[in-house]
């Protein structure tokens, strides 16, 4: 598992900038030279190899949960790339330590209480965003 994540890890670094890249405008990777189909596979390898590493050891619900929940609530809080990825991992790393200490002291699973905060600190996330929009544009309409 190690050795998998390690991988996946090594794959995310060399890959981050092409993939991007093709994410965010593919024609143009494209006509400046990135392969952008081989990006996609590469990333969906890396992908699959995360998700199976995850899943041995806390099952496949919950890696859904903490690779979905703090990367999606990471897009509406920011759009700087490295900083969505930095708040996705600080995010999952909060979820995993206060579910597991919530659920030491209630007795409950602990997937249970990854998915509530998953889901809870995602919704502060869209409330957040909403509220921020609309002032933005309020200003933006007044200026």
């Amino acid at each position: 598992m190690v050795l998998a994540s390690g991988v996946a890890i090594l794959m995310l670094m060399v890959l981050y900038r092409p993939l991007l890249f093709a994410t965010v405008q593919p024609e143009t990777a494209q006509a400046r030279g990135v392969a952008v189909r081989w990006v996609d596979l590469l990333f969906l390898l890396v992908l699959a190899v995360a998700v199976e590493a995850g899943a041995l050891a806390i099952g496949a619900l919950l890696s859904f949960s903490l690779m979905m929940g703090p990367a999606s609530t990471a897009v509406h809080l920011t759009h700087h790339p490295g900083r969505a990825l930095a708040g996705a991992v600080l995010m999952a790393w909060f979820t995993v330590w206060l579910a597991l200490v919530l659920a030491y002291d209630t007795g409950l699973p602990v997937g249970f209480f990854v998915a509530v905060i998953s889901a809870l600190i995602y919704g502060g996330a869209r409330c957040f965003a909403a509220l921020r929009d609309a002032v933005l544009e309020r200003r933006w309409r007044s200026a």
